[in-house]
Formats: structure tokens, sequence, C-alpha cells
């Protein structure tokens, strides 16, 4: 049987990476997203 005390801090880490990765790729992709939409507000004439 694997011992659970060995393996959990190197996971807990990993899933913390992953979290902090992934709150980057969502604010990125916000961020894209108003991007495109002032962009298509200045280029239709309302802004």
């Amino acid at each position: 049987m694997v011992s659970m005390e060995s393996g959990l801090p190197e996971l807990d880490e990993i899933l913390r990476k992953r979290k902090r990765r992934n709150w980057a790729v969502a604010g990125v992709l916000v961020a894209f997203v108003v991007i495109v939409y002032l962009v298509s507000l200045v280029r239709m004439g309302g802004g």
C-alpha cells in the first residue's frame, strides 16, 4: 500500500500550481474578449 504522507505535499503543490495557471489563463481569455469587444465597438463607430 502507498503511504499518503510521502506524496501529499508534492500533490498539493501541483494542484496549487495548476489552479494558479487556470486563473491566469482565464484572466488572459477575459482580457482578450474585452479587447475584441472594445475594438469592435470602435470600428462600428460606437465609441
